[in-house]
């Protein structure tokens, strides 16, 4: 067993080079191992927070980050879908990423963070409109609040008969597979946003993201490059070279299956 690596304050100046903590605007922890932030919440003017691929179990540290309005979580071990309901005390949040963890499997997911961050202008790269707002509200009943406080575990979630939202690859399935969700189709959303498909190997179901997600989820990414260290940049290459190799083999898989 790993032994915990905690967020410490020469680690934080010595990543943002600022005098003092009460300096810290924006702070990059991508890929460091860290299982415990609660440092965080020595940081009262913290604006960005960029914590992906780390082991990240718990939000409480962050209720303090009252300035706060990004926050980057993908890759971490949120497991219990009840530790959104820490961002609440955040109000000035208006983007969040936490797809990758245990508690996005839950059938409630995006209408729960929803429910819990009615500020979020987007979450996981996908834009937050008025219309999923009204629907999300409608389905976080008191009943339904009840069953999530009660039960929001990734393995309850599996069991549970409404389908996922994320899939294993961490890519987000935008139809929702809601009963009252607006459907989609290849051609187009009714605003007329390109989709970006994908097939699966198997010719299951069909993946897509808008083209407008997909700009999103780019920005987001690169906002944040200047920020990172020549180690955490080096990491990131070799994540996107495995996923461009992934995708190119995913690519040729579909050819030949539609070539047959």
């Amino acid at each position: 067993m790993s032994a915990e690596k905690v967020l410490s304050e020469k680690l934080v100046l010595e990543k943002t080079k600022v005098l003092s903590l009460g300096d810290v605007l924006r702070l990059d922890m991508w890929g460091e191992g860290l299982t415990d932030i609660s440092l965080v919440a020595k940081l009262p003017r913290l604006e960005v927070l960029a914590l992906a691929a780390n082991n990240v179990s718990s939000l409480k540290p962050l209720q303090g980050c009252r300035m706060l309005q990004e926050l980057y979580l993908r890759k971490n071990k949120v497991a219990n879908l009840r530790e959104v309901m820490a961002l609440r005390a955040l109000p000035a949040l208006s983007v969040l990423w936490l797809r990758d963890n245990p508690c996005a499997q839950h059938p409630y997911y995006r209408e729960f963070v929803l429910h819990c961050c009615p500020g979020l202008r987007q979450l996981d790269g996908v834009e937050v409109t008025a219309e999923e707002r009204k629907a999300a509200g409608k389905r976080m009943t008191t009943k339904t609040l009840d069953e999530i406080l009660g039960r929001a575990t990734s393995a309850e979630a599996v069991s549970s008969p409404r389908p996922k939202k994320t899939t294993g690859t961490g890519r987000i399935d935008c139809a929702k597979a809601s009963d009252t969700a607006p459907s989609s189709t290849p051609a187009g959303t009714p605003d007329g946003t390109a989709i970006i498909e994908e097939r699966s190997a198997s010719g299951g179901t069909v993946l897509f993201t808008t083209v407008a997600a997909q700009r999103a989820m780019l920005l987001s990414i690169v906002s944040l490059l200047a920020e990172l260290t020549v180690e955490s940049l080096e990491l990131l290459q070799r994540e996107v070279h495995e996923r461009i190799e992934k995708q190119k083999e995913k690519l040729t898989k579909y050819s030949q299956e539609n070539s047959l």
